[in-house]
């Protein structure tokens, strides 16, 4: 299987781009510091060429998820989406 090239990270007012953390099936995720608080935050961004209502529909899935099960060690803080 032949593996795709990462989209570029985008610009985000507040936030300073890192670097590449990983990238899958519709979406890729990059590294940030926010400025204020200043924290590292991993920002997941969906491929814009995939997006579909379904894709949509998941991803908010995986986010409300992941939001209610934060307190677990093993699970990230959902910050926003």
């Amino acid at each position: 299987m032949v593996q795709r090239r990462p989209s570029p990270p985008p610009v985000l007012p507040g936030f300073t781009h890192i670097r590449l953390l990983g990238t899958g099936g519709f979406a890729d995720v990059f590294l940030y510091e926010q400025n204020m608080p200043r924290r590292q935050v991993a920002v997941k961004v969906m491929l814009a060429d995939v997006v579909t209502d379904s894709v949509r529909r998941m991803f908010q899935a995986e986010a409300n998820l992941m939001a209610q099960l934060s307190s677990h060690p093993g699970i990230i803080t959902v910050y926003q989406a």
